[in-house]
Parts: C-alpha cells; sequence; structure tokens
C-alpha cells in the first residue's frame, strides 16, 4: 500500500471530520487514541466514497464484487479453522512485503505485494478452491500500532470477525488487534465503504503523521 496516500486517497468526506470515541481524526498529525471493542463483531457507521484503487481493482477482477448481496457468516468448524490457517500462513510465506511506490493498486500478486494485495491474494485462493464465498469475507482499512496505514481479509463467523493479516499466522479475532480501525467493504453498496465504530475505553495514544511512510 502506497501508505503516503492512503488516508488521503477518499474522495468525499474528509477524515477531518471523522470522530471516534469522542477523538478526532484529523490529518492524523494529532495524537490518535485507539480502543478495543468488547464486541467480537465490527460494528459500522457512515459511508463514504470508495478508494479509487478499489474501484479499478473491482473492475478488473469482476468476481470480487458483492452483487449487492449482504455478508454471510459461517460455522467457523475445526477443520474450517485448519483451512483458513493453512491459507493464511501460506501466502505470508510465500508473498513477500513490498511497499508500493507511486500509484496504489490493488492486484492479485505472485511473490511480491504489499497488504491488501496479499490480503486479495488469499481472497482469490479461498474463492478458487470454492470451499468459501465471496460473501463470507471483506477488506478492512486501518492504521496499525506503528502508525502505518494496513489492509487486511476479514472472516465473517457467526461467533466473531476473524482477521487474516500478512503481518502474523494466527487468526484473531478484529477486537484483540492493536488497531485503529477505519473502514470495511460495503457489500450492498459497492461504491461506499462503511467506517468502523464499536470503540470502547482507550488503551494507547500514538502520535500518527500526516506522511505515513
Amino acid at each position: 500500500m502506497n501508505r503516503r496516500k492512503f488516508l488521503t486517497s477518499f474522495s468525499g468526506p474528509s477524515l477531518a471530520c471523522i470522530t471516534f470515541a469522542g477523538t478526532t481524526v484529523g490529518n492524523l498529525a494529532q495524537a490518535v487514541t485507539i480502543s478495543l471493542s468488547d464486541s467480537k463483531f465490527m460494528k459500522t457507521g457512515f459511508s463514504i466514497p470508495t478508494h479509487s484503487s478499489y474501484k479499478k481493482f473491482l473492475s478488473k477482477y469482476k468476481k470480487f464484487k458483492t452483487g449487492g448481496r449482504e455478508i454471510e457468516r459461517i460455522t467457523f468448524t475445526p477443520d474450517l479453522k485448519r483451512y483458513v490457517y493453512k491459507i493464511n500462513k501460506q501466502f505470508n510465506d510465500s508473498v513477500k512485503y513490498q511497499e508500493e511506490k507511486g500509484f496504489d493498486s490493488w492486484n492479485v500478486v505472485v511473490g511480491n505485494g504489499d497488504c491488501e494485495d496479499i490480503a486479495i491474494t488469499k481472497f482469490d485462493k479461498f474463492l478458487t478452491d470454492k470451499v468459501l464465498s465471496r460473501q463470507n469475507f471483506s477488506i478492512a482499512t486501518c492504521v496499525a500500532e506503528n502508525k502505518i496505514g494496513h489492509a487486511v481479509l476479514v472472516l465473517h463467523a457467526k461467533d466473531a470477525d476473524y482477521i487474516l493479516d500478512n503481518r502474523f499466522d494466527y487468526i484473531p479475532t478484529w477486537n484483540r488487534l492493536p488497531y485503529y480501525w477505519l473502514t470495511l467493504e460495503n457489500h450492498k453498496n459497492n461504491n461506499r465503504f462503511l467506517s468502523v465504530l464499536n470503540f470502547r475505553k482507550p488503551f494507547l495514544k500514538l502520535p500518527v503523521t500526516s506522511a505515513i511512510s
């Protein structure tokens, strides 16, 4: 992900007017309060226009379009957990992280790619295997604890929302990670992202610069 442009590339409402749990996220030059949530399910609020790279991604890879259908939650059985872990680890090992320079494009990759490329490549494998469906997954964006813009794959299960991350192999629930969550795909409208809500007491403050590098 071209991190410098990551949070400023959404058209429409500026992040300067977004407030979570009483903390305003300005141009990211001020301190950001990160919170964990009591809920194992992501909750969403207002919508914003999608990232331009996301639009081009859906235009190029039409099988990733949601078709306006709702999220479908799966029963996360032990066998399915082993399978998801295997795929997550396989692509964490086989695709080397490489920051994208210049225009940020979202692609299925081989060999190397940035965070959203790795998430999409895992996603593509799940759809190719036909074990899980498009409606079982969403792409989410966040700011990691290292103050860098990040993207992950979310698996929607009946007991929780789980995160497949290129930074580690295990599959935690979304609320166990020290991330400042920003947006989630809107399955009903691929022209909009949804803001992620459901924050509680702040546990960590990080100075975040506007130039995410």
